[in-house]
């Protein structure tokens, strides 16, 4: 699979662990700890998703698996959540009363303002770096890479 297609899964599998992270986080840890505490409770959480959705997609797709492919692929993939996230606050904005038209970009930028947003923004750029920590040991082997002939 290409970088892109290879990104798209990374990113992929990180929103939808963080579509439901963020509903518990919103819906429950929120109302009873505040945005700062409930953003510090999942940030790790869906760090630990990232890393081992880095090394499954990495060893399973990755034909270049040089660091330096694992850290482009992975801001990549962090551009693609990005988008998707972009793209999710405006499908929900249509639902939410008094939100006028346009209303929705600005307050998706504003929350990068607040102490939790930047919080939660470090944890996105954790995710974006993430394929470019993974272990070497669970990279993918070259596919032209023959089994050594023993002699004898």
């Amino acid at each position: 699979m290409n970088l892109i297609g290879v990104a798209g899964v990374y990113a992929g599998v990180a929103f939808a662990a963080g579509f439901v992270g963020g509903a518990v986080r919103v819906l429950v840890l929120e109302p009873r700890l505040g945005a700062v505490a409930a953003v510090v409770i999942e940030g790790p959480i869906m760090l630990g998703v990232s890393y081992f959705a880095a090394r499954w997609v990495v060893a399973r797709w990755m034909r270049d698996t040089s660091r330096g492919r694992r850290v482009v692929m992975g801001m990549v993939a962090l551009g693609m959540l990005l988008l998707m996230e972009f793209a999710l606050a405006g499908v929900l904005a249509q639902f939410a009363e008094g939100d006028g038209a346009g209303g929705w970009v600005a307050g998706f930028f504003a929350k990068f303002a607040t102490l939790a947003g930047a919080i939660g923004a470090a944890f996105q750029v954790g995710f974006g770096g993430m394929p470019g920590v993974v272990p070497s040991a669970v990279t993918a082997v070259s596919e032209t890479t023959e089994p050594s002939q023993s002699r004898g």
